[in-house]
């Protein structure tokens, strides 16, 4: 029996309990706290592998966005609906300067996100991140990638680049060819042998696998190694497209035009003004000094104008004198004043009142400023006859104003400083304009606006000549600018007419369509010729003289709307010095085409859908005769656009280099009867997307699209 006390054996119990109790709930404290802290452990590994993967996704995507826009950035990025060679390699190599294997790099062409209809480049980049807990992944590791796109032109071998149409196409010697996006075409074999050296990603030849292998060569280098189609015979495509048409449609026409347009001035077979009267009366001297003039009927005082007569002759110096004309216009030269003899004028001033003035004897410009000028108002003919050739001696010049001026069959000789004429119409028939150099002066002959007629006459420049805007129509005489001349026409048109014109100087002509029928064109060496925008055609074989020196065709056109169309019918064309003709196009029917020498060519054709003047991509269209590049020590050679020769061979060769245009439109192709590649020839080739199908250019081509 127990002597305790019932109240602090309980209160012992309690104490028991209360112990027990603590030691129970510090156990669970610490197992709760060493859970909380293995929990914060494992969330901060996986936000440490997370972040390690967000910035390895970062990283691939600055990557992805750079190799595609290089991709997009190369010449022909889309052919064929697929990434080019070139392409995958420019994004391949971005890729690969910044630590990514190619085996996790991809570029494809696919249909744009835009959802335009267009094609783009996509890029897609790939890393196997290793991860720094590894608590969400099994293998320690993490796959993360990223995508990007860039707009991209896009082109097709679809259709013929280059090659032949009746025979083989021959690339051997030292040739390079240049043409990763072309397809060659044959209608028989395709020939590569030698050492020559060809990129291009297609060959198409009507030979069977087993005829075409003998012409593959082991000394040749095809690389990368072009796709071939065996036994399919080349279609002209071209020979239907619409500009072709139109090319040999314009020349046919000339031809036709050719041998029944009429030879004759196409303004009448005589001179417009030929005046019935034989000569004068009345001799004239005027003296400023006494105020008076003399003639046969004595000496009377001067009423400061001088009447209507027949003079016999007339001697002007230091002075001011009117003549008063027939009072009114007289276009046909019907009722002249009339100068039967020798007419000498010195540091005076003419002044013309309306109505025809006929000088039949000499008229010289003798010494000092002389002037002859229409009053105010009013209307000038001047009319040269056979014997009065004009003559500017060495110390006078002399300047016309505003009139109609005729010179029929003689001469205008400027031996002096000048001689200026003002706005015309200028007629030189059958006579001689004749620009002299006397001790040691280079004379300037300036006209004003026309029209400018030459009929059988000749210009023979030895110092400046300046003309006004036209138009200007040339009949079988000749216009000869020579060595050191300087010879500037305005505006035109231009029309020959079995004339010709040749420059050893230095020449420019003014905008506007530009007509040789049965003439010649001749550009010397060591000259500069420069022509303007517009269309040359040549009738019947006029064009017999070559391109040499430095020759422009087409000055400050548009390489994109076109400077001008070049048509040869019949004839032949020869360059054997510096090109330029920027937005040009060349025409020539039954003729040949030799570019050759050592100058610098930059040809070009127009690049727009729709230009004014020329073809798009069409730079040379010929039929029956040969078109011949063999220049010497590799000038600079730069080409865009199709050179089409369907009945005749096209050969490249010597030391012919040819590189296109920087810029995503360049082509170059040939078709031809047969094509020859050979000997040091260079040749880089793309084929023009206007007639190959492509899809074309994109406008913001290049650029990230997401």
């Amino acid at each position: 029996m127990s002597s305790q006390n019932p109240i602090e054996s309980g209160m012992m119990n309690v104490a028991k309990r209360s112990e027990a109790d603590f030691l129970e709930n510090e156990d669970g404290g610490v197992v709760l706290w060493a859970a909380l802290f293995f929990a914060m452990l494992g969330i901060g590994a996986v936000a440490i592998d997370l972040s390690m993967a967000y910035v390895a996704k970062q990283r691939a995507q600055i990557v992805s966005d750079a190799a595609v826009v290089a991709a997009a950035g190369t010449q022909s990025p889309i052919v064929d609906k697929q990434a080019s060679p070139q392409a995958i390699a420019a994004a391949n190599n971005i890729a690969e300067i910044n630590g990514y294997s190619l085996a996790n790099v991809t570029t494809v062409a696919a249909p744009s996100p835009r959802g335009d209809g267009t094609l783009a480049l996509k890029t897609v980049i790939g890393d196997d991140v290793r991860l720094g807990f590894g608590l969400y992944s099994s293998t320690g590791r993490s796959k993360v990638g990223a995508d990007s796109w860039a707009a991209a032109n896009s082109s097709s071998t679809g259709g013929l680049c280059s090659g032949s149409l009746a025979g083989p196409t021959n690339i051997y010697g030292n040739a390079v060819v240049n043409g990763p996006n072309c397809t060659f075409v044959a209608n028989t074999y395709f020939y590569a042998c030698g050492q020559a050296s060809v990129s291009i990603a297609g060959v198409q030849v009507a030979y069977t696998q087993a005829a075409e292998a003998p012409y593959l060569c082991s000394t040749a280098t095809l690389q990368p190694k072009p796709t071939f189609k065996y036994s399919t015979p080349p279609t002209d495509t071209f020979a239907a497209d619409s500009r072709i048409v139109n090319i040999k449609a314009t020349m046919q026409a000339m031809a036709n035009a050719a041998t029944t347009m009429s030879a004759t001035w196409p303004f009448g077979t005589t001179s417009p003004v030929r005046p019935t009267a034989s000569g004068g009366t009345v001799a004239v001297s005027y003296n400023a000094s006494v105020g008076t003039y003399s003639d046969s009927t004595g000496s009377r005082p001067i009423n400061g104008s001088l009447p209507q007569s027949a003079y016999s002759s007339l001697s002007v110096g230091n002075s001011d004198v009117t003549f008063a004309g027939n009072g009114g216009p007289d276009p046909d030269c019907k009722n002249p004043t009339v100068f039967g003899g020798a007419t000498t004028l010195s540091s005076s001033n003419i002044t013309l009142g309306s109505g025809c003035y006929y000088f039949i004897g000499s008229f010289i410009f003798k010494s000092g400023p002389v002037t002859l000028n229409p009053a105010p108002g009013a209307e000038v003919v001047i009319v040269f006859g056979a014997g009065a050739s004009p003559t500017v001696m060495p110390d006078a010049t002399a300047a016309f104003g505003d009139a109609t001026v005729y010179v029929n069959g003689g001469s205008i000789t400027i031996s002096g400083t000048s001689l200026k004429f003002g706005n015309g119409p200028f007629y030189l028939w059958g006579g001689t304009i004749y620009n002299n150099i006397t001790n040691s002066k280079a004379p300037t002959l300036q006209f004003g606006n026309g029209p400018f007629y030459f009929y059988g006459g000749s210009v023979n420049n030895n110092g400046t000549m300046i003309y006004g805007d036209g138009p200007f129509y040339f009949q079988g005489g000749s216009l000869t600018a020579n060595a050191g001349s300087t010879t500037v026409f305005g505006k035109g048109p231009f029309d020959f007419y079995g004339g010709s014109v040749t420059n050893s100087g230095t020449m420019t002509w003014g905008d506007g369509r530009t007509r040789f029928n049965g003439g010649t064109l001749t550009f010397n060496a060591n000259t500069t010729t420069t022509l303007g925008v517009g269309d040359m055609l040549f009738y019947g074989g006029g064009f017999t003289g070559g391109f040499h020196g430095n020759v422009t065709i087409g000055n400050n056109g548009d390489p994109v709307n076109g400077s001008g169309t070049v048509y040869l019918q019949g004839g032949t064309m020869t360059v054997d010095g510096s090109l330029t003709a920027n937005g040009v196009t060349f025409g020539l029917l039954g003729g040949t085409l030799s570019i050759l020498g050592n100058g610098n060519l930059n040809i070009t054709a127009p690049t727009g859908s729709s230009p004014t003047l020329g073809y798009q991509d069409v730079l040379f269209a010929l039929w029956g005769g040969a078109f011949n590049l063999y220049q010497q020590n590799s000038p600079t050679a730069t080409m865009a656009g199709l050179i089409y020769n369907p009945l005749g061979n096209v050969s490249i060769y010597h030391d012919q280099k040819i590189v296109m245009p920087a810029g995503s439109k360049s082509c170059f192709q040939v078709i031809a009867n047969v094509l020859d590649i050979y000997e040091n020839a260079n040749v880089q080739m793309a084929p023009c997307e206007s007639f190959n199908g492509g899809s074309g250019s994109v406008a913001n081509a290049g650029a990230l699209l997401q």
